[in-house]
């Protein structure tokens, strides 16, 4: 009987610790301009359409040992959206995306017409432990935290104007919409553009849009992000589970997942980091693809890390279709995930030849990750420009943000060895700190356990990627961001691995106190650090890294300290050599919990961010009122122009997308940032990519005529391009009596017109 309470007691705690995370998030999410009904809509959503029917088949495919609820919904959803993708675009292209509908009434129907019922609406799982369930709950509420107060300011609100998204989330929801209408996609912005990018995530946005009531901006930038987090921590937790065979390692890869951030010691630096890996930089705002390409590596990762088990059975049938699918759709998540897989698996394969080990399903999953890997390249993407071979590109930025560079992203000035060897280790050491507890696999031989090698191969890969390649917007940094989950779960392994032999209460202190005395460290080295980020002068450069090299040295002085200390509790016979080991390991791990109580503190002084002026918002007063005529009174195929093609008015930037992202419409010429032609050019030249002109310099003049100077022959020029529409943004160069001569006039409200060519 007390088995029985004991059990009840534990599931009830497991459920009301995900209940209050549920509860803290949705809070947070209608703090961002979201109301309540938008997010309980579309929870219900992703619930009916999406988790349900993933659930269902996840059960019907995995042959894998039962798991927990949480392993089955994390998964199951996960399967529910790849299931959703073709049902969406083979529903758009026949002019019925709401064709989702089959999917939820097919797992439904399938499941009851199978043999074995019970299996699929009842299977026998295993309890999810209250520590695990509990270290989920705080992780994702701290990061929800963080995203509301800190993160969602980098990506503000536009659901009303004046408004100033940046670039990247218009370019974002300019594909969400023209995923709501074209199959296959292509650039909105400019008429004709090959789309050649990784939208998955856009198209789970768009599918959402036919089914929820919340504007498409908040589905994008406010709902979408946390669902990918809980994905991200339940995946995370149920494969340190099942490799450490404990709850509490699962609940160790959640927590280096969400407390341990990169090590900066620099005092300005305490929320966001001096290498732009900031805390919790793989759920960054502007960029829905990583965190969506995380949770879908972590797919795949559950079955190659089974596969690579010596002694479990192969995936059946069944689970090698899942296998394959779910890794030829792993491109469209991101670009950037792909060679990860790869990576890990080669070197699986490479330690299996060394130890003259049979590499027979080695070789089968590193040929079917570089296929796919090659294929993605070939088919979706195309060879599209962008990525290069340049190595240590990253670091130029990186200097910048030390202080060190004069130039954004640019080399340092003067361009010194020194600075750069500096740049290059502080970043080593930023990305290494959090995944060393992976010096545990050197016991026991873990080192040559394969699914140890996938996951610190994976992370090894990533980090030389970023190091090996050059993008014109530091896009590589990517690689190695992708990296955090895998290495979380690596890390929090290999801990286990030097105190597997101890008691539950001497492994929470050895671990603990380590964690602890990392953040301690790392908090009295960043007093020797300067106390503001320095204004570099050519004269004091090597100065200025002489002094930033101080909290670094005394780090090494206090590691030197403990390592010795536990040396001579070794000899003595104290203390024994694994858990000695572990000891330094987590303090190392913990030099990454410096930035918690910078985060805290943020969090608790924040304030609202201001309006931006009407005259230089990127969206001005009338701005989504008139986008939101032109979507509700023309048709999908109508073809806009503009006279509006720069972020802001009297700027150069070339990310001037919110037009087609909130009237849904395709145009002539709107910006032309993010295109494989403005790509192509920032590879050639190394420029700064925001400021290049239009390729097409007839075409943009003969377009902006048609609003400077209206004639009848120039409105004949937009006519034999198909164009329909004429978007006015009175903030720019325009001659309105001209158009309104030659034009009907449809609309207008504030700084906008809308005409209609006859």
């Amino acid at each position: 009987m007390s088995a029985h309470l004991s059990r009840r007691s534990s599931r009830l705690s497991s459920g009301l610790a995900f209940v209050l995370a549920g509860l803290v998030g949705c809070t947070l999410i209608t703090q961002a301009d979201v109301g309540w009904l938008d997010v309980l809509g579309y929870l219900a959503y992703v619930g009916l359409f999406v988790t349900v029917p993933g659930v269902l088949a996840w059960r019907f495919l995995w042959t894998g040992a039962r798991g927990t609820l949480l392993e089955h919904v994390v998964f199951g959803t996960l399967l529910g959206m790849i299931l959703q993708l073709p049902l969406y675009l083979v529903g758009v292209a026949l002019g019925e995306p709401r064709l989702t509908v089959l999917l939820p009434v097919a797992a439904l129907v399938g499941s009851l017409a199978h043999h074995d019922r019970r299996s699929l609406f009842r299977p026998t799982l295993d309890p999810v432990r209250p520590l695990l369930a509990w270290t989920i709950a705080v992780g994702f509420s701290y990061a929800m935290l963080w995203e509301t107060k800190i993160g969602w300011h980098l990506a503000p609100q536009w659901g009303k104007a004046p408004a100033d998204p940046i670039g990247d989330q218009q370019f974002q929801l300019a594909l969400v919409t023209e995923l709501r209408h074209h199959v296959p996609p292509k650039m909105p912005f400019v008429a004709g553009e090959p789309l050649r990018y990784h939208w998955f995530s856009n198209e789970f946005v768009a599918a959402a849009t036919w089914w929820t009531r919340a504007p498409d901006w908040a589905l994008l930038d406010r709902l979408l992000l946390p669902t990918c987090i809980a994905l991200v921590f339940g995946g995370v937790a149920a494969i340190g589970q099942r490799l450490g065979g404990r709850a509490w390692v699962g609940a160790l890869a959640v927590a280096i997942l969400a407390f341990v951030g990169d090590l900066s010691p620099f005092r300005w630096s305490q929320v966001r980091s001096n290498f732009d890996e900031r805390f919790l930089a793989y759920f960054d705002p502007v960029s829905p693809s990583l965190q969506f390409s995380v949770a879908m590596l972590l797919l795949m990762s559950m079955m190659v890390l089974h596969l690579l088990h010596e002694d479990r059975p192969g995936l059946g049938r069944r689970g090698v279709v899942l296998l394959v699918g779910t890794s030829i759709l792993l491109p469209l998540a991101k670009g950037s995930t792909p060679p990860l897989a790869v990576g890990g698996l080669a070197c699986v394969v490479a330690m299996g030849l060394l130890l003259r080990r049979r590499v027979r399903r080695e070789l089968v999953l590193f040929g079917l990750a570089a296929v796919i890997l090659v294929g993605s390249q070939v088919t979706l993407f195309r060879g599209a420009p962008g990525l290069k071979v340049d190595p240590f590109h990253l670091i130029g930025f990186v200097s910048w943000n030390l202080g060190l560079s004069g130039v954004k992203g640019g080399p340092p000035v003067p361009s010194d060895l020194a600075v750069k060897l500096f740049a290059t280790i502080g970043l080593l050491l930023s990305w290494a700190g959090a995944a060393f507890g992976v010096i545990g696999f050197a016991r026991g031989g873990g080192w040559r356990d394969r699914r140890a090698i996938f996951l610190v191969g994976s992370g090894v890969a990533g980090i030389a990627a970023a190091f090996a390649f050059g993008h014109p917007y530091f896009a590589e940094d990517y690689f190695a961001r992708t990296t955090a989950a895998p290495l979380a779960i690596a890390s929090a392994w290999g801990l286990s691995r030097l105190v597997r032999d101890r008691p539950p209460g001497e492994t929470a202190a050895i671990l603990g106190g380590g964690f602890f005395g990392g953040f301690v460290l790392a908090r009295v080295a960043s007093y020797a650090a300067p106390a503001h980020r320095p204004v570099l002068t050519t004269a004091d450069q090597h100065h200025l890294i002489l002094v930033m090299l101080r909290p670094y040295l005394v780090i090494a002085l206090g590691l030197l300290l403990v390592v010795g200390a536990l040396i001579l509790l070794i000899r003595r016979g104290a203390l024994a050599k694994a858990p000695a080991l572990a000891v330094v390991a987590a303090v190392v791990v913990g030099l990454g919990l410096l930035r918690v109580p910078g985060t805290i503190t943020t969090v608790a002084h924040e304030h609202p961010v201001p309006s931006p002026p009407a005259s230089t918002a990127s969206i001005g007063t009338g701005g989504i009122q008139a986008a939101t005529w032109l979507r509700d009174h023309s048709g999908t195929d109508d073809l806009l122009a503009t006279n509006a093609h720069y972020l802001k008015p009297g700027g150069k930037d070339n990310r001037h997308f919110w037009l087609s992202a909130i009237s849904e419409r395709r145009v002539l010429v709107e910006g032309w940032g993010y295109t494989p032609q403005i790509d192509k050019v920032a590879v050639d030249t190394d420029a700064n990519t925001f400021d290049q002109p239009f390729w097409d310099l007839p075409l943009l003049r003969s377009n902006d005529r048609a609003f400077t100077a209206p004639t009848t022959s120039s409105l004949r020029f937009l006519r034999q391009h198909k164009v329909r529409w004429l978007f006015v943004d009175t903030r720019f160069p325009v001659d309105l009596s001209g158009l309104r001569s030659l034009t009907d006039q449809r609309f207008h409200a504030g700084s906008y017109w809308v005409f209609e060519l006859h």
